[in-house]
């Protein structure tokens, strides 16, 4: 390009935070952003408490910042929330999350027949009690606020809308193996599975199943991934980032998928999809409780 070429562009001009923020999530990101780096921070040694505690005791200065972390850090929340978080916290609190606070776990590999299983309730809600992944649920209570849609472990309302999100890394073909399967003490239930081995049908597939009267009946099954997600991208040994976002648009159920950050397809599931009620049990990867159903009958 020559330098011409410069001075003849147009510039660009914002018009409003709205059109500036065309990129990002929301104005407001952008204004929580500006008072982040505006903020003066000390340059303070927190390795040593003598250089930070002046009154009471070290133990509880850092026992608080812990502990208001894991219970008030937006995990799930937007860039402008976790902004918002760091603003609001004490220059301890923001040490201990950037440099002592665990922020990775690790994985879990599946076999066809193993699975993680989460039970309804406040306390001790997995099982079996022995796993390491158990002692975590059963450490606290999960918090009950229902005004904030903090309710049970589970809750499948397709009003206020539910979201799954998982890193997945695949090498090996399956007929189909359940990734997430809601099973409803009312006989009902919900299934997300990958299917890798079929020449027509590769993807992600959901799928929900309920008990109507005397009736099994099939509600929906569809298949919400991309196209792109075939056969070949599903087994590349690569890990990536999958969402699934279901949440009803005044009857009808909608699907939004996601993949690697970048939302990849709608897909529209009718009107037949009801809330889960009743007591919900979630199974997580397991190929023993797949169903495949697809006519009605006694």
């Amino acid at each position: 390009m020559s330098i011409k070429n410069l001075f003849g562009s147009k510039p660009t001009i914002m018009q409003s935070a709205n059109s500036a923020s065309v990129d990002v999530e929301s104005p407001d990101f952008l204004e929580a952003l500006r008072k982040q780096r505006e903020e003066v921070v000390p340059p303070i040694d927190f390795l040593s408490a003598s250089n930070y505690v002046r009154f009471g005791s070290a133990k509880e200065y850092y026992a608080e910042s812990i502990k208001r972390i894991y219970n008030t850090y937006p995990y799930d929340g937007s860039g402008k929330e976790k902004i918002e978080f760091d603003l609001s916290s004490s220059y301890l609190d923001r040490y201990i999350l950037e440099h002592k606070y665990p922020k990775h776990t690790g994985y879990a590999q599946f076999s066809a027949d193993s699975h993680i299983q989460i039970n309804r309730g406040y306390n001790k809600t997995t099982v079996p009690s022995a796993t390491k992944i158990s002692d975590l649920f059963s450490n606290k209570d999960p918090l009950y606020d229902s005004n904030s849609r903090r309710k049970e472990a589970i809750v499948i309302d397709f009003d206020e809308g539910l979201t799954l999100e998982w890193w997945m890394k695949r090498n090996t073909k399956a007929e189909k193996e359940a990734l997430f399967y809601f099973s409803s003490s009312n006989g009902s239930y919900i299934q997300l599975s990958v299917r890798t081995a079929d020449s027509d049908t590769n993807g992600l597939q959901l799928q929900m199943l309920e008990t109507m009267s005397s009736t099994f009946g099939l509600a929906s099954k569809s298949i919400v991934s991309h196209n792109g997600l075939d056969q070949t991208a599903l087994i590349d040994n690569q890990w990536h980032q999958h969402a699934l976002s279901l949440c009803k648009t005044g009857a009808v159920l909608y699907a939004d998928y996601y993949y690697d950050g970048l939302h990849r397809k709608q897909t529209s599931l009718g009107s037949s999809w009801q809330n889960i009620t009743g007591s919900i049990t979630l199974f997580i990867a397991s190929g023993t409780l797949i169903q495949d159903q697809y006519l009605v009958g006694p």
